[in-house]
């Protein structure tokens, strides 16, 4: 037993835990692929629990233990929040969402460690004890790490002292979890519309020359000329989608671009498509109407 009223049980690598007082089973782990198997052996225990013997066991305790403090400088303050093409915000998960369960199971000395994430804290389970480490997000987004001041164990052979002094590695070297570079996806368009001095009739020959037809969606008339033109950003190619209309002694030229997707990382690097590929893209159809 690690908690009181509860008896547990492993199975192929996960652990669950039954209540004896309510029957409901508790899984710690995603679902079985065989649940009839699991089915079987939680009726397999609860059928024998009446037979037990609770003097045989040993009671379990709440034991005190100096509190342990560690902080994570994160680095999340200088991760980018505006994203620096579409100069919308950017989010990047928060470091209380963040998952460090192996790095800390790294941490400890023994084989019986289990680490279970619960919300933004975390559980040390070893077979005889159960330590708490709260997780709490500074006001500069670092993780202050808490290894709390009770704790649950079981007697057995496993003494408290060596127990504590396992927890204790632990909490000591949380401030050198490893920050795991964060990258996520983006997608961005663009528009604008431009006066110029020539004819619609020139600035649409432009287009179809120098950029070439997207798709047969060409439509003329004297009042109004549209079509969809092949445009790229980078190594992208994007639908450019192109109105132009007689305006004053000249032309006004509408567009409109398709999305484009890239991806920008923690560290504020670009990588698919850049602001410099955007700015020579606009380059390009300022170009086409006003040449």
């Amino acid at each position: 037993m690690k908690f009181p009223q509860e008896y547990s049980y492993r199975s192929e690598n996960q652990i669950h835990y039954i209540a004896v007082l309510i029957p409901l089973i508790k899984t710690k782990c995603p679902p079985l692929d065989n649940f009839a198997k699991l089915e079987a052996d939680v009726k397999k225990i609860f059928g024998k629990i009446s037979s037990l013997n609770l003097r045989n066991f040993p009671i379990p305790e709440i034991k005190t233990i100096q509190p342990v403090f560690q902080t994570l400088k994160t680095g999340y303050s200088a991760f980018p929040k505006v994203d620096p093409i579409c100069k919308n915000s950017i989010g990047f998960d928060s470091p209380d969402t963040w998952n460090f369960l192996e790095a800390i199971r790294s941490f400890s000395g023994r084989n019986d460690l289990l680490v279970i994430k619960q919300g933004a804290n975390y559980r040390l389970l070893y077979e005889h004890a159960a330590f708490d480490i709260k997780s709490v997000l500074t006001s500069d987004k670092d993780l202050r790490f808490e290894l709390q001041k009770t704790y649950n164990y079981e007697p057995s052979d496993d003494k408290p002292a060596v127990l504590e002094a396992d927890a204790k590695r632990v909490v000591s070297k949380l401030n050198s979890l490893p920050v795991l570079k964060q990258t996520v996806e983006r997608t961005c368009s663009f528009s604008g519309d431009i006066n110029s001095q020539y004819k619609d009739s020139e600035i649409y020959g432009n287009f179809k020359r120098l950029l070439g037809d997207w798709s047969g969606s060409e439509y003329q008339t004297d009042a109004k000329k549209t079509s969809i033109f092949r445009l790229f950003i980078g190594a992208q190619a994007i639908p450019l989608f192109v109105e132009v209309y007689p305006y004053r002694n000249g032309s006004k030229v509408i567009y409109s671009s398709g999305s484009f997707k890239y991806t920008v990382d923690s560290t504020g690097k670009v990588a698919g498509v850049t602001p410099a590929d955007v700015e020579r893209a606009i380059a390009q159809i300022k170009k086409v109407i006003n040449d």
